[in-house]
């Protein structure tokens, strides 16, 4: 399963059009950008969650809606230049949705201000700063964004070596979940960016994945069960999920 899940990565820019509308309208799209930085001492994580998330994907444009339109970067096309241009050509209309997320190594400087990471890409032995991003994607003005960075956000850097079977992606697909997806993705507007690990802090992966990320995806399919999904509520659950390792960091921005 590994040696298949790199032999993808390493085609470098894979870009996939998974259109799941089963409706003639002309669906919202979802552009993603995963950044896997497959090529760090803990590739092999970030290569086993790219896999898991774009099943996730699948999941999104079926409760949702959207098209999903997918752009991975891993090996030498997980530099600050690649990440740069493919978020500067994002073009989302007013009501799509830009979700960009991170798998790697992060850490931050003494007289670095805001609370997010610098990005290192190992390829290319770069930074790339998460605020900058965040930034770009404001500026682009889609209905929602999520930014997520399951990386540290130290200046020292940790892997924890162990192993934990990870929850598989829900299958099939299940009506009743429609209407908390559709909460979640169609109604909120504006801006989520969210950190495995606050200012100071490390994050954790073990063999078969980040544990952040499996919080993060686990929690998601508890919420879409809530009468009343909030994304606030989901991103607490995630972060009381690994609380005894890390301690995740998030801010929600809704435009004006």
């Amino acid at each position: 399963m590994l040696k298949t899940i790199h032999w993808l990565l390493r085609r470098g820019l894979l870009v996939l059009g998974l259109y799941l509308s089963n409706s003639g309208v002309l669906a919202a799209q979802m552009e993603v950008v995963l950044i896997a930085d497959t090529a760090s001492p803990t590739g092999g994580a970030a290569a086993l969650d790219a896999e898991r998330i774009r099943h996730e994907l699948h999941a999104l444009g079926a409760y949702t809606g959207h098209d999903i339109r997918l752009y991975l970067l891993s090996e030498e096309q997980a530099t600050a230049t690649q990440i740069t241009a493919q978020v500067n050509s994002l073009n989302p209309g007013a009501d799509d949705v830009i979700l960009l997320y991170y798998l790697g190594h992060g850490y931050r400087s003494a007289n670095k201000s805001d609370a997010w990471p610098y990005l290192h890409l190992t390829k290319s032995a770069s930074r790339l700063d998460l605020r900058d991003l965040v930034d770009t994607i404001i500026s682009k003005r889609p209905r929602m964004a999520w930014v997520v960075a399951d990386c540290c956000n130290n200046v020292i850097q940790s892997v924890l070596s162990m192993c934990a079977a990870l929850p598989m992606p829900l299958k099939g697909y299940v009506p009743e979940l429609e209407p908390g997806y559709r909460a979640l993705f169609n109604d909120f507007e504006g801006v989520i960016v969210t950190c495995g690990s606050e200012a100071g802090d490390y994050a954790y992966c073990h063999s078969k994945g980040h544990f952040y990320t499996e919080a993060l995806f686990v929690s998601l399919h508890e919420e879409v069960k809530s009468t009343d999904p909030q994304w606030s509520h989901l991103l607490d659950r995630a972060a009381r999920k690994v609380s005894f390792l890390q301690t995740p960091y998030y801010e929600i921005l809704e435009y004006p």
